[in-house]
């Protein structure tokens, strides 16, 4: 059956403690009446420790764990920070793009760069070191890493950006390690990242509760991106609860139409056993919108077809994992 590799997480830490200070919301302008009017960035948290050392990833995780090399160890002070801003629809590529520009203006070289597919997908991801949920989050489809070195007389700092989205937000991760921390190398704190945030392309994979009831009405269906299992389990896990609320109020919202949960697997293992697998998964989620969302059993109903209906090629282990889903489908409107 379906199997995800956790193989290759690493990261090395100092021996002092972690100082994690949970931050408030940052102003971008101390004209309220201006600041109102756009989108604000918010700090999430803080990290800082003086005496660090830390391998940072500097390609692809599956070029890494063939040469059976860490990456590139960076040491001295660390700071980490993650940033948040509540705006649906947006894309990590969008997001990153105007702080890798400052980046380069401020005489930083980009090592490496990379996105959630040619990263290495959830391998990658869990090689990095990052401030947890909900102050972070990582979206597995559509997440950009930056790799970036600074030289100076002080020595090297090296920074790394993380940059992703969910339903409602994008977020923002910097790693930070070098001789001293400073002030910031870009402006995502600054008014002058409006423009951007305002402009960053809409990103469909992970609908709004507008453009979900969108999609069902057009398609007949959506994906649910943030619904995930274990290899080989059935518990329910949602990695962002906005768009399963989303759901909820389409389904409430239209009484005399009845869904039903349909779940995919990848096509590891026999067919009988993955249409089993993906009929629990979809029953688990049902159970779970019932109890904890008050879904009217009567509306919801759930279906699995194994490795039957695949959205991506499982010759790779992204695709695969693209292909290990839940979908909701609406049935025909009750009488």
């Amino acid at each position: 059956m379906d199997s995800i590799s956790r193989n290759g997480c690493f990261f090395v830490t100092g021996n002092l403690a972690l100082s994690l200070v949970i931050m408030a919301v940052i102003a971008l302008s101390p004209d309220r009446s201006q600041a109102e009017a756009v989108l604000e960035w918010q700090q999430t948290a803080l990290i800082e420790q003086p005496l660090h050392q830390q391998k940072l990833p500097n390609r692809a995780f599956e070029q890494m764990r063939q040469m059976g090399d860490l990456g590139f160890l960076a040491q001295g002070k660390l700071t980490q920070a993650s940033w948040k801003i509540e705006q649906p629809g947006l894309s990590a590529i969008s997001i990153i793009t105007p702080l890798q520009a400052d980046l380069l203006r401020n005489g930083y070289e980009i090592i490496y760069e990379c996105n959630a597919k040619s990263c290495g997908g959830f391998d990658f991801r869990y090689q990095l070191d990052l401030i947890s949920e909900p102050m972070m989050h990582v979206d597995l489809s559509d997440f950009q890493y930056l790799f970036a070195k600074k030289k100076s007389n002080r020595g090297i700092e090296s920074l790394t950006l993380v940059a992703s989205r969910s339903a409602f937000a994008g977020y923002v991760h910097m790693t930070r390690i070098g001789p001293t921390a400073g002030l910031l190398p870009f402006d995502l704190l600054s008014l002058r990242v409006v423009p951007y945030a305002q402009k960053l392309e809409v990103a469909s994979a992970n609908p709004t509760p507008e453009n979900l009831e969108l999609q069902l009405i057009d398609r007949g269906y959506v994906v649910l991106e943030t619904v995930v299992f274990e290899s080989g389990g059935t518990d329910v896990r949602v990695t962002d609860k906005f768009e399963l609320k989303a759901l909820t109020n389409f389904i409430k919202s239209h009484p005399k139409i009845t869904m039903t949960l349909v779940g995919h697997t990848d096509n590891l293992g026999i067919l009988e056993g993955n249409t089993k697998l993906s009929l629990q998964r979809a029953e688990s989620l049902r159970r779970y919108m019932i109890t904890k969302m008050n879904v009217s059993s009567d509306q919801i109903f759930a279906e699995g077809v194994g490795y039957l209906s695949p959205r991506d090629s499982n010759q790779s282990p992204e695709g695969r994992k693209r292909n290990r889903r839940v979908e909701a489908m609406i049935n025909q409107a009750k009488n």
